[in-house]
């Protein structure tokens, strides 16, 4: 009995090994032309190029997290300033140095700390969601190559249609052509 008869395939698809970049955003888009738009690339090294060709830039929504935190942590900072001012005056009557129990100018400070440490997590945290991290399943396609001197195209299909993306990417120049599966962890 094989693994595949008892195991469900969570993802399924022909993975290339490629030596260049510029064979690679061949690859890529040929793939394209051919109606094949979802494709996986990986990478030992960053490389614009590839990232321009799979993923346009657009603009990251992580910049709307930075706004609110922003936002919510200049309130914040005036709101708890404001807070303590009027509890002071009002319990102990403490009027430090004549001023108003809510004194903007004095409370400046405070917003604007607030405003950087809660803009800066808010940040953090829409990065961290946004970038999927961390990601923990097991991935179809990767090989350790890619991980020191190869870049690789993972394309996710069938069996029936395998053989189709096989060619392709050899005409592209891979150097390396399989067809793989990832079974479901039990």
């Amino acid at each position: 009995m094989s693994r595949a008869e008892y195991k469900t395939v969570e993802e399924a698809g022909v993975v290339g090994i490629f030596r260049y970049v510029d064979v690679v955003v061949e690859a890529i888009r040929r793939a394209r032309e051919q109606g094949w738009p979802a494709l996986r690339v990986y990478q030992p090294v960053p490389s614009h190029t590839i990232l321009a060709e799979v993923a346009p830039p657009e603009k990251s929504p992580v910049r709307f997290f930075a706004l609110w935190g922003g936002i919510a942590g200049t309130i914040l900072g005036f709101a708890l300033a404001s807070f303590v001012g009027v509890k002071m005056n009002t319990f102990q009557g403490l009027l430090v140095g004549g001023k108003p129990p809510v004194s903007v100018p004095a409370y400046i400070i405070i917003g604007f700390e607030l405003t950087v440490l809660l803009g800066g997590l808010a940040t953090l945290a829409g990065f961290i969601i946004f970038s999927k991290l961390p990601r923990g399943e097991n991935v179809a396609g990767y090989v350790p190559e890619f991980s020191e001197d190869r870049f690789g195209v993972f394309i996710p299909c069938d069996e029936d249609n395998a053989e189709q993306v096989m060619t392709l990417l050899r005409d592209a120049g891979a150097e390396q052509v399989r067809f793989e599966e990832v079974f479901e962890e039990d």
